[in-house]
């Protein structure tokens, strides 16, 4: 699957906690995804890596790491391979057919798990990850076209990067290989495109908080 332009990109600051290897695991997975689809941000890490943040902010920038240039670039090396190396066939298959980074394959469940969708609410599936604490929760998931997902807020941050189909909210349309970051206290309503079913990586580091009728019902409903 070739990637296309991309419209929503990684702020610097995030960047540059990536590079760092300062922020959470979480992060590290959404931002290793995006930047295996976009050489824009891919390229900028690299600067961001090489000026040793002072590209950001001179008054604050410190050096970094010994190593993290080379960590840096072999998780950019493992993201911009077309082909994953998940534990199993079936995980290989599963990323393989919706284009989806090798960035994801250690975080699949094994055996014929690693491809079983399963009913979050009506319209959604997903396949559970395990990323991080308890605390956050991690899915791939696939969002049938046309569906709203109602008003909702975040009691941490939220990272949804989109690998087939798109979504739409106040921010525009995220097509392939973009990534929006929702700051808790960030609501929003987001629509799936009508042509074809979402395929996304969806990581939220503290529970949603839905602020419709409508969306408390969904959320209930994903807990039975």
């Amino acid at each position: 699957m070739t990637a296309a332009a991309t419209s929503h990109h990684v702020p610097e600051e995030h960047l540059l906690e990536y590079v760092a290897g300062a922020g959470t695991e979480a992060a590290a997975l959404a931002m290793a995804c995006h930047l295996s689809l976009c050489p824009s941000c891919a390229a900028l890490a690299r600067d961001l890596e090489t000026m040793g943040g002072a590209a950001l902010d001179p008054s604050r920038a410190q050096p970094l790491a010994s190593g993290t240039l080379d960590r840096l670039l072999a998780r950019l090396d493992e993201g911009e391979r077309d082909v994953a190396s998940p534990r199993d066939a079936h995980g290989a298959a599963l990323l393989a057919r919706w284009g989806i980074p090798s960035s994801v394959a250690r975080y699949l469940p094994s055996g014929a798990d690693a491809r079983r969708w399963r009913r979050l609410v009506p319209g959604i599936t997903r396949i559970d990850l395990r990323v991080g604490p308890a605390s956050t929760v991690a899915r791939l998931v696939t969002l049938t076209p046309g569906i709203e997902i109602p008003l909702h807020d975040h009691d941490g941050t939220e990272y949804t990067v989109i690998f087939a189909g798109a979504l739409h909210d106040e921010e525009g349309r995220f097509g392939r290989g973009d990534i929006s970051i929702r700051e808790a206290g960030a609501a929003h309503v987001q629509r799936v495109e009508k042509s074809e079913p979402c395929v996304a990586l969806v990581i939220n580091e503290g529970p949603l908080r839905p602020l419709t009728w409508k969306g408390k019902a969904l959320s209930f409903l994903s807990r039975l």
